[in-house]
């Protein structure tokens, strides 16, 4: 199984959930989501897809995904640094 994880903006409401839910779903429907609305995070585990095509499926239901794998700090893009390791908290090592 692989873990997919992102933080995903637009996500506002409970509507929003499931219509993330749903798109991932319909690649892969034994795929387990878990959604933290408040920090904007989606975790997916996926026996049947990679990264990329959980990515497009959210980013073709309306959102911005972004892998938490790619992501790094940026002081010029505002935020702290305590507020990036909130945000990609628990993200699964590549060792």
């Amino acid at each position: 199984m692989q873990n997919h994880t992102y933080r995903v903006t637009g996500m506002t409401c409970g509507h929003c959930v499931s219509t993330i839910t749903k798109a991932v779903k319909a690649l892969d429907a034994g795929a387990r989501v878990q959604i933290d609305l408040a920090s904007h995070r989606v975790e997916i585990d996926s026996r049947a897809t990679n990264a990329t095509q959980m990515g497009a499926a959210i980013k073709e239901a309306g959102y911005t995904p972004e892998d938490l794998w790619n992501l790094e700090w940026n002081p010029e893009d505002g935020g702290t640094y305590e507020e990036f390791l909130a945000a990609s908290k628990n993200v699964p090592s590549q060792d």
